[in-house]
């Protein structure tokens, strides 16, 4: 354990606010895996602005693609359907909530914004990601966050970090089918593509508070842990609380979040590249959708700190 005091002034001093706004449905897990009980999270504190509610931003689709990087070149291989352009849509409005909720946190403890790419390949434009050999193509069966990717945009800002969110992919989350899981999810919808690309958010907010407070990195003799994977989905959680109190859940939209990531979870508890059991993926989630609150989710995953 490394013990790393001076980071809880600036992480922990601030309670973070979102936007609140009551008059929706979501719900709490409880027990067993997938034992759902209805409910709402905790509010959190009022915000000066609230972010725009996603569902005004459906019919917009113009994610940022990199220039001077062999990330996120263009290669034709195939054609577009309305399907997959709306999906599109809906996982643009997905990252630009993100966005607007995780800037306002990092600004409410003093850091400087965070700066990523995210791109979303579909049939006739595959992604060159530099954390792979190959491009990636509309149904790469899973997701990713790459810290190494380079792009800028049309202003010659320049970003680093990327975020990749295959089309077709999340598209059959929509029907229940999470990232080739032969599990099938108790709830089914688009908010399970919703939460699983703002847990791909927490990673490069994870490695944005690592590169700002210089903290350690979440492994254990240079290799992954679960806990890695388990404060990806509590900051999706706090997200989740977010679009919560934005009116933008409705119905089981939260209980569609925790059933995909239950369909993800650990099939053996000590596998390579372990993500958590469905208990341990449900708990992590909840914790941060229950509090809205990013401290919660850094004391109890972020293992190599002592935090006092």
């Amino acid at each position: 354990m490394v013990r790393r005091r001076r980071y809880l002034a600036a992480i922990t001093g601030i309670a973070f606010a979102a936007a609140a706004s009551l008059g929706v449905t979501g719900g709490t897990a409880a027990g067993a895996p997938l034992e759902l009980q209805r409910g709402q999270p905790s509010p959190p504190a009022p915000s000066d602005s609230a972010s725009e509610e996603l569902d005004q931003q459906l019919d917009e689709y113009q994610p940022p693609q990199g220039q001077d990087s062999s990330a996120f070149q263009d290669q034709s291989t195939g054609v577009e359907d309305p399907e997959q352009e709306y999906v599109a849509s809906y996982l643009t409005a997905v990252m630009r909530s993100t966005d607007q909720y995780w800037t306002t946190y990092f600004e409410a403890i003093g850091k400087e914004e965070p700066t990523f790419i995210y791109a979303i390949p579909t049939p006739d434009r595959s992604v060159k990601s530099d954390c792979l050999p190959d491009p990636v193509q509309h149904n790469f069966p899973n997701a990713f966050f790459c810290p190494i990717d380079i792009g800028t945009d049309a202003n010659g800002v320049r970003y680093t970090g990327s975020i990749v969110l295959p089309v077709t992919t999340f598209k059959d989350m929509w029907t229940g089918k999470i990232l080739g899981s032969n599990r099938s999810p108790q709830y089914k919808g688009d908010f399970a593509a919703a939460a699983i690309a703002a847990h791909e958010r927490g990673h490069e907010v994870q490695d944005e508070l690592m590169k700002q407070f210089n903290l350690p990195d979440i492994t254990q003799a240079g290799k992954r842990i679960k806990e890695k994977e388990l404060i990806a989905d509590c900051f999706s959680g706090n997200w989740s609380n977010h679009a919560y109190y934005q009116n933008y859940l409705s119905g089981t939209d939260k209980e569609e979040a925790v059933s995909a990531l239950a369909a993800i979870a650990d099939y053996q508890p000590e596998g390579p590249d372990p993500h958590g059991s469905q208990d341990e993926r449900i708990a992590a989630f909840n914790l941060g959708y229950d509090t809205g609150d990013p401290r919660e989710c850094i004391y109890k995953y972020w293992v190599t700190v002592q935090w006092q």
